[in-house]
């Protein structure tokens, strides 16, 4: 969300056996997951979201939008 120009759609849908979570942006980018310290051994500021999702969710995809941007839907389980 920090990175990706702005929220263009949020939804959430009610699924076996969780909830699916969709959220668009402007950003044609896709996500990646960095490493926490650079090349100096430096720790990186951010970076954490998309590790979370992809450890909390199944069924991670994302999708670029025919206008541009992407949209990334991902199902977490509830229990």
């Amino acid at each position: 969300i920090l990175h990706g120009g702005g929220i263009t759609d949020f939804r959430i849908d009610l699924v076996e056996p969780g909830i699916r979570v969709s959220v668009s942006d402007r950003s044609d980018a896709l996500p990646v997951t960095e490493e926490p310290v650079d090349l100096r051994g430096r720790r990186r500021i951010g970076g954490l979201g998309w590790p979370i999702v992809c450890r909390l969710a199944h069924d991670v995809r994302v999708t670029g939008l025919p206008s541009g941007g992407k949209c990334i839907t991902a199902v977490v389980p509830l229990s």
